[in-house]
């Protein structure tokens, strides 16, 4: 009997195409055992630069070009792109009744087998809570809904098509751009309104788990499972500004992410933003950086 194919799903511009080979890598590195069909969402990548990315990948890849002026009025703010948006369209082109989505800033250090066997029910996503995110009011929200980060989706697709998430997400982001901070992740927080599956946080353990300050997570989660993440984590995900890939990135798994990227075609011995001037400010003490930019700014 052949095994269940799984369809894993990317999304990213060619800017990020070194992190979706480093998170595939990982994914590949500690998943060798099950059957995947991955697909990757974009706008511009090319058949050289998407050879570049899949080869020595042992399992189909479809690559699905998606046209700019579908995002074009849609919103984004601080360090997003519009490419946030490009997995709204999942359930368009995957045709299966289920699959996992997942950010291109991250790294899978398990086994994804009992998260893909996870029985979504009528939902149409499973995904992790966001602590200390506040959705914005005018996505008029109830209190109790929860606010999820998109980052790694289990997707009911069935699901996805009977509701036609992907316009329903799009009316309201443009009813409400006022509103939207993290682009698709907002839209489709305030459409589904708390109506989704609770995941385990190990399975998008985000930036926030890594900070001295754990009281968001702790009050969402509780410390038992905050505790289980961080220790056994499945999935990091490099959320925020930083990323690991910066020289000046301090992540405690960041060297995890240069070992899966160092086993890809985009691998490199210096970070990518590396200059003398990023050097410099990586080798200052903090308070005198701090003086610096005070100078500057006279």
């Amino acid at each position: 009997m052949r095994p269940p194919v799984h369809h894993i799903l990317f999304a990213a511009d060619r800017a990020y195409l070194p992190h979706m080979a480093t998170a595939l890598a990982s994914l590949l590195v500690n998943n060798a055992g099950l059957a995947f069909h991955f697909h990757i969402l974009h706008t511009d990548i090319d058949g050289e630069a998407l050879a570049r990315l899949t080869a020595g990948v042992p399992h189909p890849v479809t690559s699905h070009h998606l046209p700019d002026s579908a995002f074009a009025a849609l919103p984004v703010v601080g360090h997003l792109a519009r490419s946030a948006y490009y997995r709204l369209f999942a359930a368009d082109v995957i045709d299966a009744p289920q699959a996992l989505y997942l950010d291109s800033d991250l790294i899978v250090l398990g086994d994804l087998a009992p998260l893909l066997a996870t029985d979504l029910g009528s939902h149409a996503i499973g995904a992790v809570e966001n602590p200390g995110a506040a959705p914005h009011p005018g996505l008029r929200m109830r209190p109790d809904s929860g606010y999820f980060n998109s980052g790694v989706m289990l997707l009911g697709l069935d699901a996805w098509r009977a509701r036609s998430l992907r316009h329903t997400v799009i009316e309201r982001i443009r009813a409400a751009p006022h509103a939207i901070r993290f682009a698709d992740q907002c839209g489709l927080n305030a459409v589904l309104d708390g109506d989704w599956l609770r995941l385990h946080p190990r399975h998008n353990v985000i930036s926030n788990f890594w900070q001295p300050d754990q009281s968001d997570a702790i009050a969402t989660f509780g410390a038992e499972a905050v505790a289980e993440a961080v220790r056994d984590p499945l999935i990091v995900h490099f959320t925020g500004s930083s990323k690991p890939w910066q020289l000046n990135d301090h992540h405690p798994m960041k060297q995890r992410y240069w070992q899966y990227r160092n086993q890809t075609a985009f691998r490199s011995r210096l970070a990518d933003d590396f200059s003398i001037k990023t050097l410099v400010r990586r080798l200052l003490p903090a308070p005198v950086e701090r003086l610096f930019r005070q100078l500057r700014g006279r």
